[in-house]
């Protein structure tokens, strides 16, 4: 898939899951619908935030000038989109149960960040090298 498709179908998909998500905080109520409630708020705030946090990313990468090939940038800006929406989620799931504390968030933090670590050090061993 080029990546104009890609990030037309991103963009798109992003708004329809803003629009859920919204559909979502004024229609439902979680004591009545329980657990399918609860899980269409969270899905759909993953997706969403998904979505602007890789859009997000992707525009500070192009205005800041980052030196990166097209497809690098994209992946990189959805894995850390990803990962921080992991952060928001972790958090809210963590606060809706009353477990919320710094040392919980340091925990979450440290998890996230060591997976954004083997991600990065992956990435640069999957570079072919060039010996003379």
């Amino acid at each position: 898939m080029n990546p104009k498709r890609f990030t037309f179908l991103l963009a798109s998909g992003t708004v329809l899951a803003w629009i859920g998500w919204l559909l979502v905080w004024w229609r439902i109520n979680p004591d009545e619908t329980g657990w399918l409630g609860i899980g269409l708020f969270y899905s759909s705030a993953v997706l969403s935030l998904t979505g602007t946090l890789f859009f997000t990313g992707k525009f500070f990468r192009t205005k800041l000038g980052a030196k990166q090939l097209l497809g690098t940038m994209i992946a990189t800006a959805l894995r850390q989109g990803i990962l921080f929406t992991l952060l928001i989620i972790g958090w809210l799931a963590l606060n809706s149960q009353r477990m919320a504390s710094l040392w919980n968030l340091a925990l979450l933090l440290l998890v996230l960040t060591a997976c954004e670590f083997f991600f990065m050090s992956r990435h640069q061993h999957a570079r072919p090298t060039v010996t003379l």
